[in-house]
Order: structure tokens, then C-alpha cells, then sequence
């Protein structure tokens, strides 16, 4: 079902939602909402190879001349992603780890409402405390324009007032191809760099994705932090792309001499905000957990995970940041303790009994059935990744994270035990929708 409503998209360059494709059961139905009612396709869904060589160039006049600061206890940090899933978390423990002011990147239309749609975003994941309140300073800007958005005085002004550089911003999106998603994440991240040599020098922190991997040889099952994927011939995931392109800017300004750290985040432990205010972007694994206990059915496949509490990731990336040995390295922030496919089934099988193991085949097209019959599934922004002709789009290698286990070896920072106890305090709604 998935493979031929992306077939029909790209072949009548139209767009058809996955509810209207199920409206419209029949060949008849559906060849008359192509041609009544469907829209233009306004980002491409055609998967296009990508040249990284040509990509990835950082503008020649992007060059950092000044030495490295001495001391990383800063005064003021800029942050992007504020009002992301992960950014509230390293906003929130940015702001407990440190007496520094935040200026937070926000899409606003005046300083007032964008204040507000940060502390709004803060209270949604239960973070906000009022001794936040004067500290942040929201910067109506946009990633995907020219110097952030930001005109020329402005931008110079926020050049001269920052410390350091956290960018966490980008537009996460599993369907729209890499031209659709470069302006936000490539070039966003490229005048990212520019603010971080313009005027004085300023250490930029990246949070990265271990999805960069996701195409590698097949002889290769582990993966170093000082790796790097050398091509992309073979990603069809425009958003892995993007963030392969950004993570060699980073690389090629760390060569001109720019101070910078890499974060990269695999599965993320998020925890069950339903009854927020606010309408939370879910993640792939909690969308695959949520439609696995409403269908009462598993995938069987054989696969470990590296599942990582939210909190920790953000406690992590701000602990390891302010550590001078940290600059110029790359971190897996990841739980070590991997955890088998089985082991979560039966952790799971705790808190719904009734849950049973399936083939894949078969679980997915109990999906399709249940999206035929009442258009109801959590993983509807992932759809276009559940191909069976390809692998589960779960990290299926083994990634090495001694840099992140050496540098938080002296703190309380730790993920804890993946198991039921843990689930039912994340997702404590989950298992009441059978």
C-alpha cells in the first residue's frame, strides 16, 4: 500500500495524503481524485542522488581567525531547535547548568509572541521553572533565510553578544526529498557557522543523528565517533541527507580552525505528552510502540536497540559541552546497555498480555488493514518508511561511544534499565488504549 501510494505521487507529480488514497478503495475512485481533486506535489517526493562532494562546501568567506577561548563558563548561548523534542530538554539543562542568558532561535512574528511560544513549549514537556523567566531571549528568526532571518544590524549584534553556539534546529521530515530540506538544515547550518566566525569566535555544539549510517557497506556493522559516511550514493531518506551535508560543514570549519563538538542521537525514550496543550512532533519508536499495542501485535525481527531516555540526552550534551577536553570531538550519545528486540517484547508483554509476535509482513499489513478500516495509526508521519522490501528503519549497527562513556565517567549521568517499570513511567497512557 505505502510503495504504490509514493508510486502514484511520483508519476502524476500529485500529492495524495494517505487518508484520501484510503477514501478512494477503488482504481475508478482514485484515478478520478487524481484528476479532480489531487494537488500539485509542491516538495518532490523523487528521490534524487546527491553528489556530497559538491554539497558539502562551506562558503570560502566563512573563516575563523581567532584562538579558541580559554574558559567555556559563558555568559551568553544561542540556541536553535528551542522548541524541539530535544531542545526543550538542553534548553532546560542549559539553563540548570549554567548562569547564562539564551537567546533562542523562534519562527515569530515579534519578540512577545515568540517569548511566549518558547515558555509555552517549556511548560508542554513539563520543564519550566520561573527562575527561567528572565533568562531567555527569543530572536525571531528562520533557518532556512539568510543570516537566520536576521537583518544585518541584528545579526552583528547577536555575533557580538554570544559566547557559544548549541544548534539543535532542523527541519525533521521523512518524505520530503533533500532539495525540499536543504535551505533549513544545510544552508541553516551553514549560516550558523558564518554567525560563529563573524566578529569574535564562537565554539558550535551540532546535534547530529546516527540515521547518517543508515546506508553504509554491508561489511561494516560497528561504527566509530571519528567515522564519517564518506558518500551518499546509496541514501533515499532526504532528511539523512541533509544531515550528513551539515555534519561535513561542521567538519570542514572545525579544518579552518573553528572549536566544535558532535552529538549524535539515536532511539529516543520520549515521554507521553497526549494530554499537553500543545501538539507534540511524536517520534518514529513511540509511534511504532503505540500502533504495536493498539494492533496487540509485534514485528518478529531480529534487531538491538539503543534506546535513550530524553532527559539523559539532554543532561549529556550540556555536561559534555562545557568540558574543554570535549571540543573537536564526536559523541554517540547513546545508552550503552543495548537492548534485544525479544527483551523489549517481553518487557512490554508485562504491561499488555495480550501482546503477540508477528512477522513483519504480517503486522504491516494488520496496519494497513487497521488505516483501510478507521484511518487510526500513530506511525502516519513514518509510513513512507515501512517498505518491506527494505531494513526495519531501526539502527540495526553497533555504534561505539567511548568518547560519551569517558566523558561522562565522573557524573550521575546514566541511562538507566530499559524495562517495563521504565515504559509505564514514560508512556503511562500507552497501555490504557487497547
Amino acid at each position: 500500500v505505502l510503495e504504490l501510494l509514493t508510486q502514484i505521487q511520483i508519476q502524476f507529480a500529485t500529492q495524495v495524503s494517505t487518508q484520501s488514497f484510503l477514501q478512494n478503495p477503488t482504481i475508478a475512485q482514485l484515478a478520478d481524485f487524481v484528476t479532480s481533486q489531487g494537488q500539485p506535489l509542491t516538495h518532490p517526493l523523487l528521490p534524487a542522488t546527491i553528489d556530497l562532494a559538491t554539497e558539502a562546501k562551506l562558503d570560502a568567506d566563512i573563516q575563523f581567525y581567532d584562538i579558541a577561548p580559554k574558559s567555556l563558563h559563558v555568559q551568553n548561548i544561542f540556541l536553535t531547535g528551542g522548541t524541539g523534542s530535544i531542545g526543550a530538554y538542553l534548553l532546560s539543562e542549559l539553563l540548570q547548568q549554567t548562569t547564562a542568558t539564551l537567546y533562542c532561535l523562534v519562527r515569530s512574528n515579534n519578540l512577545r509572541s515568540g517569548k511566549k511560544r518558547i515558555t509555552d513549549h517549556l511548560k508542554a514537556t513539563r520543564l519550566w521553572q520561573p527562575a527561567f523567566q528572565d533568562r531567555i531571549i527569543p530572536v525571531c528568526g528562520d533557518l532556512s533565510k539568510p543570516l537566520l532571518g536576521l537583518t544585518l544590524e541584528s545579526f552583528e549584534k547577536l555575533a557580538e553578544e554570544i559566547d557559544v553556539i548549541y544548534h539543535n534546529g532542523a527541519w525533521v521530515n521523512f518524505i520530503y526529498n533533500y532539495a525540499s530540506l536543504k535551505k533549513a538544515n544545510v544552508l541553516g547550518t551553514q549560516e550558523v557557522l558564518r554567525l560563529a566566525g563573524y566578529l569574535r569566535l564562537k565554539p558550535v555544539h551540532y546535534i547530529s543523528t546516527l540515521s547518517i549510517f543508515s546506508e553504509l557497506p554491508e561489511n561494516q556493522t560497528s561504527v566509530l565517533e571519528t567515522d564519517l559516511p564518506k558518500s551518499m550514493d546509496k541514501f533515499t531518506n532526504g532528511y539523512d541527507q541533509t544531515k550528513c551535508v551539515a555534519e561535513h560543514l561542521i567538519n570542514i570549519a572545525r579544518n579552518r580552525g573553528l572549536p566544535s563538538s558532535i552529538y549524535r542521537l539515536g532511539t529516543v525514550l520520549s515521554y507521553d505528552l497526549n494530554n499537553s496543550k500543545l501538539k507534540l512532533k511524536p517520534n518514529f519508536f513511540q509511534s511504532l510502540i503505540e500502533d504495536c499495542i493498539r494492533l496487540q501485535q509485534i514485528p518478529d525481527i531480529k534487531q538491538d536497540l539503543n534506546i535513550t531516555p530524553i532527559e539523559i540526552i539532554g543532561k549529556a550534551i550540556a555536561y559534555l559541552s562545557m568540558q574543554s577536553p570535549s571540543l573537536n570531538k564526536n559523541f554517540h550519545v547513546i545508552n550503552p546497555n543495548y537492548l534485544s528486540w525479544n527483551t523489549l517484547f517481553n518487557e512490554l508483554a508485562k504491561l499488555s498480555p495480550t501482546l503477540q509476535k508477528v512477522s513483519y509482513a504480517e503486522w504491516l499489513s494488520q496496519l494497513n488493514q487497521q488505516l483501510i478500516k478507521n484511518n487510526t495509526s500513530a506511525l502516519s508521519p513514518f509510513l513512507d518508511l515501512l517498505d518491506l522490501s527494505a531494513d526495519f528503519p531501526l539502527e540495526n549497527l553497533y555504534f561505539e561511544c567511548c568518547n560519551t562513556k569517558q566523558g561522562l565517567i565522573d557524573t550521575s549521568v546514566h541511562s538507566p534499565v530499559v524495562d517495563a517499570h521504565l515504559l509505564k513511567e514514560y508512556w503511562p497512557s500507552l497501555f490504557k488504549i487497547v
